[in-house]
């Protein structure tokens, strides 16, 4: 029996794409969590809070109800600081050799999840709805830089439901399917370093105006196995975005969308399918009891098949392995770490009472292969969840 379950997840996860693979391939949708970046990612096997809408649809019959009301969940990345302070300094831009060191080889971006950030999981249901700005800066060329722009609404929902035939054992088995769909409007501009006063002179609300943008809707589903013997282990299985196509609305100008005037070019595209398998531990706490009320140990290898279905995408497989750990003390104060991408994460949780307070440090690579353009990131997130 859980052989066949297994077998009919995996055939349907990779037969799906199958039509798919010619299409124009769209951002994933990723939603930070300043809980999961501590812990190398989202995981698998993880389902014990709301965020198991965005790890494994099978999870939502596992952790007790809860309800997010709102989160305000801040993400850094890159040297931010440092060119907050060299547009702080003002002079002649062109002129500062600041400019060409930061602007060399640079990737840095600003996110921002919420305010809206409602969701509901528990009793094998699960629902949210999500909005997600954020502004990536990068360098295409050592005399031009890049920046692209992006506001995001994500709507998602499903359904799990446990296999009867384990009732009674220690054994439980869970199948899940998760429905979304996403709005995304996207724009940016770039501009050579050479102009870089004209463009300080012209930062201002109309700056995006003539600039292209684009409308990107989809809708899409997951799919999701997971498998728990007892408290203490857990295995879980993910087809993420299994079928998710995509249309982009392309606009000549902001301006042009904003008058309603016609699109100059529409493109079907498809979220890359992506199959993630993971395995949760919860290891007994022996002398570490009266110091932590639990632990717990994940493992996963994330986007397995990238070669196969998307090898324009695909990625040196060091950087698919994620690790993460959480120590739970008295039931307020968390502490995280993890490895993802070959690269380490740190964090913690607080229990405010009336809202969790997160934070973590962790890398990301933004290159295909291990160190090639290591991206380091600060994430903050406060939490309103019942």
């Amino acid at each position: 029996m859980v052989n066949r379950i297994v077998f009919l997840l995996l055939s349907i996860s990779l037969a799906a794409p199958l039509f798919s693979i010619d299409l124009h391939t769209e951002r994933s949708i990723q939603i930070p969590s300043a809980r999961m970046a501590a812990m190398g990612g989202y995981h698998a096997a993880l389902a014990d809070d709301v965020s198991v809408l965005f790890s494994n649809p099978a999870g939502f019959r596992i952790p007790e109800p809860e309800l997010s009301v709102s989160e305000l969940t801040l993400n850094l990345s890159g040297p931010i600081f440092d060119m907050a302070n060299l547009f702080l300094e003002g002079g002649d831009l062109l002129n500062n050799p600041k400019t060409y060191e930061i602007f060399n080889s640079l990737y840095s971006g600003m996110e921002l999840l919420g305010p809206v950030a409602v969701a509901f999981v528990g009793d094998g249901v699960g629902f949210g709805i999500h909005n997600h700005t954020s502004t990536i800066i990068k360098s295409p060329s050592s005399t031009d830089f890049e920046t692209t722009v992006m506001e995001e609404f994500v709507l998602t929902g499903g359904y799990s439901f446990r296999v009867p035939s384990f009732e009674g054992t220690i054994h439980t088995l869970d199948l899940g399917l998760s429905m979304k769909g996403f709005l995304r409007g996207e724009g940016g501009f770039t501009y050579s370093l050479l102009l870089i006063n004209d463009f300080m002179d012209s930062l201002g609300p109309g700056l995006l105006m003539d600039e292209p943008y684009a409308n990107i809707t989809g809708i899409g589903f997951d799919l999701g196995l997971l498998y728990s013997y007892g408290d203490a282990v857990s295995f879980g299985l993910v087809g993420q975005d299994v079928f998710s196509p995509t249309l982009r609305s392309s606009y000549a100008s902001l301006q042009d969308y904003l008058d309603g005037n016609d699109t100059i070019d529409k493109e079907n595209g498809v979220l890359p399918f992506q199959l993630h398998a993971g395995l949760r531990y919860a290891p007994p706490l022996g002398p570490l009891s009266p110091y932590f009320s639990s632990l717990d140990l994940y493992f996963d290898y994330r986007d397995m098949l990238d070669f196969l279905f998307f090898p324009e995408l695909a990625t040196n497989p060091v950087l698919h392995l994620s690790l993460g750990a959480e120590f739970q003390m008295l039931e307020i104060l968390s502490l995280r770490t993890g490895l993802y991408q070959g690269l380490l994460a740190a964090g913690l949780g607080v229990d405010l009472n009336f809202a969790t307070l997160n934070m973590a440090m962790y890398g990301t690579e933004q290159s295909l292969e291990p160190g090639m353009q290591t991206v380091y990131n600060v994430i903050v997130g406060l939490e309103f969840r019942y």
